[in-house]
């Protein structure tokens, strides 16, 4: 990577001495996890099917054939860096439905487009600061958004139908401004009333009930009642990921830590908050992607983290019970377990990409034949099959595999970053 930078040509001696590292990593996992080179750092992925969405650095939203690694699609509009995205499926007709595609980035907006035209149909300046994160909670028809201003909002997608390209902005249902750092994650729990929880980069897991939904009428636009229900201790520095599901709250955190604890726990002191399980790593974790919590997979008790550029596999099965404790015939040997206290058991640990990795997500391929998938700021997309990951049987080489002058040649033709670009990059690498 090269700097345009002048302020750079002096640089320290540990600075250059990570830059060749980076250099020699990148020959010796070139091949691993049978990779898709997007030339653009991916800041976030969805799975649907056979395809990934990536939100990117470069400005776009990329659909990418994951059997193939062809980009089949690209979404360009946003004014820089897009950080996040979602789909949202809205019925046409009677037994048919299409896909939206919904983005935020570093322009500060919302953005909702129609995949089939690649037409945006709802742009909204959303915040005062970067969009970190959207939630859709498809049962109440709600958007939640959350940024580096350190605020919530909740918007109304009960309006977004197809066909329509009028472009207007979403209506805003509440706002959330408790928190006093950027708010990094969000998750929600289904239910009457419906529990919001967000995650910020001070630690903070504030949880809140959704509440008393007006409709629109003649005099008034719908809105929707935020009632602060508690705060959630457990982490010393920021959430960067928030997973809910099966009774189960799931967090990843740059204090080394993904804690495990059963949400509601009626068996703990008001019945709110249980006993903390803690999995611990030698470095922040970014991303935690907890199979257990998933409704596609049918292997039970398997995590997976990223923290910084390692993969991990974990077996917490003693931390995550599910309805049904018996071995599938189908599924790998676990390890043997030990009375006490709920461990988890590391599977394997995989150096998986040459930059922190950013996203994760669960691919189904076909029955039965499950993948991971692992999005990195070294602009790849990498395709990791589940069973590998948990009989640990993912080689990577411990040197770098190639003639001298493809060592020499890592970095010679790499793109030549902009001052904006290089303040882009050291904003991205701050928060891994």
């Amino acid at each position: 990577m090269q700097t345009s930078n002048a302020d750079n040509f002096f640089r320290a001696e540990s600075a250059l001495a990570d830059e060749e590292a980076r250099k020699l990593k990148a020959i010796r996992t070139k091949d691993v996890g049978n990779p898709i080179d997007l030339g653009s750092k991916i800041n976030h992925i969805v799975v649907r099917d056979n395809e990934a969405w990536t939100a990117e650095s470069g400005r776009i939203v990329r659909r990418v054939d994951l059997e193939t690694g062809a980009t089949k699609q690209t979404f360009k509009g946003h004014g820089g860096p897009v950080t996040y995205l979602a789909l949202y499926e809205v019925e046409t007709g009677e037994n048919t439905s299409e896909i939206l595609l919904i983005t935020g980035g570093w322009d500060k907006t919302i953005r909702i487009w129609n995949t089939t035209t690649n037409s945006i149909i709802s742009e909204t300046v959303a915040h005062d600061d970067f969009v970190k994160c959207l939630l859709i909670i498809p049962s109440s028809r709600i958007l939640v958004s959350s940024s580096s201003d350190k605020t919530v909002k909740l918007w109304d997608l009960s309006d977004i139908t197809l066909p329509q390209s009028s472009g207007k902005p979403l209506h805003q249902l509440a706002s959330i401004s408790r928190h006093t750092r950027p708010v990094e994650a969000l998750s929600y729990m289904d239910g009457n009333p419906l529990t919001l929880f967000t995650g910020d980069s001070m630690g903070v897991i504030s949880v809140w009930n959704l509440d008393e939904r007006w409709s629109a009428t003649e005099h008034s636009l719908p809105t929707i009642k935020v009632i602060h229900k508690q705060d959630l201790e457990g982490h010393r520095t920021g959430v960067n990921d928030l997973w809910t599901g099966r009774g189960y709250l799931v967090t990843a955190s740059t204090d080394n830590n993904t804690l495990v604890r059963r949400y509601p726990d009626t068996t703990s002191t008001g019945g709110t908050a249980s006993a903390l399980n803690m999995i611990e790593h030698s470095y922040p974790v970014k991303r935690v992607l907890p199979l257990s919590l998933l409704p596609e997979a049918s292997l039970r008790g398997i995590l997976i983290t990223a923290s910084g550029d390692i993969l991990r596999t974990y077996d917490v099965s003693e931390m995550i019970l599910t309805d049904d404790e018996d071995d599938s015939p189908d599924e790998p040997a676990r390890p043997k377990r030990e009375a006490g206290t709920p461990k988890a058991y590391l599977l394997s640990e995989v150096d998986a990409h040459y930059f922190p990795i950013s996203a994760l997500a669960l691919w189904s391929k076909a029955r039965r034949e499950y993948y991971i998938v692992s999005a990195s700021l070294d602009g790849t997309l990498r395709r990791w099959k589940l069973s590998e990951l948990i009989e640990d049987k993912i080689i990577v080489p411990d040197e770098a595999i190639g003639s001298a002058d493809e060592t020499a040649s890592v970095g010679k033709d790499a793109i030549v970053l902009t001052e904006d670009e290089e303040r882009e990059l050291a904003e991205l690498m701050n928060e891994y």
